[in-house]
C-alpha cells in the first residue's frame, strides 16, 4: 500500500493522508523493489563480505537484483567475495524470488494465522495462475513442492559431492554448498559457489542429472507440478484421473522439443570445437550438450567455458535463453506457451485454419494476441537496452558479446561470456533494470504504469490493410 496527500477544501483542515489502493501490477512491482533494496543492504554491511572494503552501491544492487530475480550475473564472486552470512543473504534472496514475492508474502499471512487482502489475494492469484478461491491450496503445494524437491536434492547433491567436491571441504562445508546449490538449481538462479562454475561436473552423470531435474522442475511452472501430483495421486488411489490442460501439454511438449532440438544443435557446432567438446569423450559430449540445452533456457548453470563456444553455438543460446521457461515458474524469458501459441498460430495458418488449434482445442483470441503482445514488447525492450549498453560502454565489447549479456539478463538465465564484472556502473544498472523487468515480464510492467481505463464505449469502423 502506498499514501498520497489529499488536498485540503478551503476552509477545512490542513492536507491529510489517505490510503491509495494498488493494483495487483503495481504490487508485484514494489514487492520485487522493496526486496531487492533491502536485500542490497544487507550486502552492503561489511559483516557480508570476505574482502575489505565491502561490496560497493552497485555491486550490492545488481547482486540483490540478480538473486531476487533468479538470473545468476554476478559482478563479484559468490563463494570467495561473500561471507557466510553474505551467502545466506543470497539463498534467502533467491528462495524469495524463486517462489515469487506475493507467493512468499501470502505464506508468512497465512502461517501467522492472518487473511490477506482482497488485492494481495487478486495479484498472488494472477502470478500463481489460479482462481482466488484456489490460493490458499495452491501456496500450499507450492511450499510443499518446493521444499520437498529441494531438500531431496540437496540429499543427493551432499552425497555426489563426497567424491567430486574440492579436497579438505569438510563436512559441514559440504552441506552448506548441497543446499545452496539446490535452492539454487530448482530456483532456476544460476549462482554457484564454485569459482569456475560446474565445469569440474561435466562428466559426472550424477551431479547433472540432479541439476537437470532441479532445473526442469522449477522452469515447468507450478500449475503442470500440481497437475502432475494431482495425476499421480489419483492413479495410486484408482481413481479417475482428471484431463490434462492444453496449458500442461503444450508447455510440456515445448519444453520437450526444446530441450531435444537444442542439444542436438549445441552438439553439432560444438563436436569439433577444440576449445569445448572436441577432446572429451562421446558419453561427456552427450552429457554437456543436454546439460547445456537445459540450463541455457532459464537457469544459467555451465560445464563448458561460454565465451569459448562458437558464434553459431552463441546464437541457439540467445534463442534458449530469449523463450525461458513457462508461466508461473521460477524463469524468466517470453515462456514457452508463448512460442507454443505463436508456433501453433503460424501451422494453423500454414495449413488453411480458420482458427488455430492445438491437442483437439482451440486457441482463443485474446491469447494470441497476448502472446504477440509479448513477443513485440519482449524484442523491443531487449534491442533498446542492447543499444543503450553499446553506447555506455563505447568500443569496449562487440555487439555479440553485448547482445548475449543483454538476452542471458533479460530471460533471467546468468549465462556470460565473461564481460559482467567488466562493465561500467551505468551498464550494469541498465542490466539491473532488464533483470527485473525479465523476472516480472514486460507486459506486468506496462499494465502497472498504465492508467487504469473503463470499458471502451467507441468502436471505429474497420478497414483492411496489406499486411507481410
Amino acid at each position: 500500500m502506498g499514501f498520497a496527500a489529499e488536498d485540503a477544501r478551503e476552509g477545512s483542515a490542513p492536507r491529510r493522508w489517505r490510503l491509495v489502493e494498488l493494483r495487483p501490477h503495481q504490487m508485484l512491482v514494489l514487492g520485487f523493489a522493496a526486496c531487492v533494496a533491502f536485500g542490497a543492504l544487507l550486502l552492503m554491511l561489511p559483516a557480508a563480505s570476505r574482502r575489505v572494503p565491502p561490496l560497493r552501491w552497485d555491486e550490492a544492487v545488481f547482486t540483490a537484483t540478480s538473486a531476487v530475480c533468479v538470473t545468476g550475473l554476478t559482478v563479484v564472486d559468490t563463494g570467495s567475495d561473500l561471507s557466510p552470512f553474505g551467502q545466506a543473504i543470497v539463498l534467502v534472496l533467491i528462495q524469495v524470488g524463486g517462489l515469487g514475492i506475493m507467493t512468499f508474502s501470502t505464506l508468512l499471512l497465512f502461517a501467522a494465522g492472518g487473511r490477506p487482502s482482497l488485492a494481495a489475494i487478486e495479484a498472488t492469484g494472477q502470478s500463481m495462475g489460479v482462481p482466488p478461491s484456489d490460493i490458499r491450496s495452491m501456496v500450499r503445494s507450492v511450499v510443499l513442492v518446493t521444499f520437498a524437491l529441494e531438500m531431496a536434492g540437496a540429499l543427493a547433491l551432499f552425497a555426489l559431492f563426497a567424491r567430486t567436491s574440492p579436497q579438505g571441504e569438510g563436512l559441514a562445508a559440504r552441506a552448506w554448498s548441497a543446499v545452496f546449490h539446490s535452492v539454487s538449481a530448482f530456483c532456476n538462479a544460476g549462482f554457484s559457489l564454485r569459482s569456475e562454475g560446474l565445469e569440474r561436473y561435466r562428466d559426472s552423470w550424477g551431479v547433472c542429472a540432479v541439476f537437470m531435474v532441479l532445473i526442469l522442475a522449477g522452469g515447468i511452472g507450478f500449475p503442470v507440478l500440481r497437475e502432475a501430483g494431482i495425476s499421480l495421486r489419483s492413479r495410486w488411489r484408482s481413481e479417475r484421473r482428471p484431463p490434462v490442460s492444453l496449458h500442461a501439454k503444450l508447455a510440456l511438449s515445448t519444453s520437450v522439443v526444446l530441450l531435444v532440438l537444442g542439444a542436438a544443435a549445441f552438439l553439432a557446432t560444438e563436436w569439433s570445437n577444440p576449445q569445448s567438446l572436441a577432446s572429451l569423450p562421446l558419453g561427456t559430449k552427450v552429457l554437456a550438450a543436454v546439460f547445456q540445452s537445459t540450463a541455457a533456457r532459464t537457469a544459467g548453470f555451465s560445464t563448458v567455458q561460454i565465451g569459448s563456444l562458437a558464434p553459431a553455438t552463441l546464437l541457439l543460446l540467445m534463442f534458449l535463453m530469449f523463450v525461458g521457461a513457462s508461466p508461473c515458474s521460477t524463469g524468466g524469458g517470453i515462456k514457452t506457451t508463448t512460442l507454443g501459441v505463436l508456433a501453433v498460430t503460424a501451422a494453423s495458418k500454414l495449413r488453411g485454419h480458420e482458427e488455430p488449434r492445438a491437442f483437439g482445442r482451440s486457441l482463443p483470441g485474446q491469447v494470441i494476441s497476448r502472446a504477440v503482445t509479448v513477443l513485440l514488447l519482449s524484442g523491443m525492450l531487449v534491442l533498446t537496452f542492447v543499444w543503450f549498453v553499446l553506447v555506455a560502454e563505447g568500443q569496449r565489447f562487440g555487439f555479440g558479446k553485448v547482445a548475449f549479456e543483454a538476452v542471458s539478463a533479460f530471460g533471467t538465465v546468468g549465462l556470460s561470456t565473461g564481460i559482467t564484472k567488466e562493465l561500467g556502473t551505468v551498464a550494469r544498472m541498465l542490466l539491473v533494470v532488464l533483470m527485473f523487468a525479465g523476472r516480472l515480464g514486460p507486459l506486468t510492467l506496462v499494465v502497472s504504469v498504465s492508467r487504469r481505463e473503463g470499458p471502451e464505449r467507441i468502436r471505429y469502423p474497420s478497414e483492411g490493410l496489406l499486411v507481410g
